[in-house]
């Protein structure tokens, strides 16, 4: 697809998108990615709106940038009815996400996914370095993923209203976050480590703003570092410094939403 020009002074954004931002990875040929992982510290968020509920996703993982699944995990943080709440996830889509320990703003945290092509399950860790909380679990997946992409994504969740359509949710302002260590690998007869967000050989990177559904921009990432392991994503109040979005020849991606379980489940959990 085209990409467009830089925005606002960037010279690397490829893609537009109403719920992700950051950066994807996209296999090649027949390549397929065998892992993905990054740092981050979590962001302390706020309510930029007058609503009550208002979120933010911070993830990395497999799929979903041109292919129907995604084997993710990360971090959530919400105001949901003047309640603020922070938590650890992960999300077989299209299953719904399950939460599984809580965390605070400001935690290191780590998370990576890792296939296993002996036994075709997919392992999802997350690990708060802060206070030694930490979750993993293996899996199947079906409809069967493709392994086509790695992404590292600041998102804006949706819900599954009573006569199950998909709505986005309102993004909260989580100031920016950073993600460190980026990495990800190639399996089969491509094999290869990629050291951060990487284009070349078998591999293409592609950078995400989000934009919201009357095209302004509210979610931007910078350019990659030097060696294109670390990067910032920053939260952009609307309207926004950088006004409305010019599109021009950039694509506009239908990606993945993670549709969020209810509220009440330990204090976890997004709107439904």
């Amino acid at each position: 697809m085209p990409g467009a020009q830089g925005f606002g002074g960037q010279s690397n954004l490829n893609y537009a998108s109403t719920n992700w931002s950051g950066y994807a990875d996209a296999a090649t040929g027949s390549s397929t990615f065998g892992s993905v992982s990054a740092n981050w510290n979590e962001p302390t968020i706020s309510n930029p709106s007058t609503g009550p509920n208002v979120f933010a996703s911070f993830w990395v993982g497999l799929d979903g940038f041109n292919s129907g699944t995604v084997e993710q995990t990360g971090t959530q943080a919400e105001v949901y009815k003047g309640n603020t709440y922070y938590f650890a996830w992960y999300e077989l889509y299209p299953a719904a996400e399950v939460p599984v320990f809580a965390i605070n703003p400001g935690d290191s945290m780590s998370a990576s996914v890792n296939y296993n092509a002996s036994t075709a399950d997919y392992t999802l860790s997350i690990k708060d370095i802060t206070s030694g909380a930490s979750y993993s679990t293996s899996s199947s997946v079906s409809p069967a993923a493709a392994r086509s992409s790695a992404e590292w994504i600041a998102e804006a969740p949706s819900f599954e209203t009573k006569s199950g359509a998909i709505q986005p949710l309102e993004l909260a302002n989580y100031g920016s976050i950073g993600f460190s260590n980026a990495s990800a690998s190639l399996l089969g007869s491509a094999s290869a480590s990629i050291t951060g967000v990487t284009s070349g050989g078998n591999a293409t990177s592609n950078s995400i703003e989000m934009i919201t559904m009357s095209n302004q921009l509210e979610s931007l990432p910078s350019a990659l570092s030097s060696n294109g392991s670390s990067f910032t994503v920053t939260y952009v109040p609307e309207p926004g410094s950088l006004g409305v979005l010019m599109l021009g020849g950039m694509a506009v991606l239908g990606l993945r939403r993670r549709t969020c379980v209810p509220p009440g489940r330990a204090a976890l959990g997004c709107l439904r």
